[in-house]
């Protein structure tokens, strides 16, 4: 497997957040914020429901950076992460 592109924010105020892309999709601007990326459809079942939820790049790089302010925002993978009312085993 190819090195995966690696960048890291960091800084005194929050921990470290890393962020390894192993797929770099073309840069196409039109489709950036409506072509969304999420679990592999036939890996997903009633038994093995998906964790997390579709987001286009737009969502996921918006996410990543910080704001004016300088703090990182919400972390990426929690605000994806799809909450269950009973755990799924």
């Amino acid at each position: 497997m190819k090195s995966a592109e690696h960048k890291v924010f960091a800084n005194a105020i929050v921990p470290r957040q890393s962020v390894a892309c192993f797929f770099m999709p073309p840069i196409d601007f039109s489709t950036m914020s409506t072509k969304m990326y999420g679990p592999i459809k036939e890996l997903v079942s009633e038994k093995y429901p998906a964790v997390y939820r579709e987001a286009s790049l737009a969502a996921l790089w918006g996410s990543l950076y910080p704001d004016l302010e300088g703090s990182l925002r919400n972390p990426v993978l929690a605000r994806l992460r799809i909450a269950y009312d009973k755990e799924v085993v």
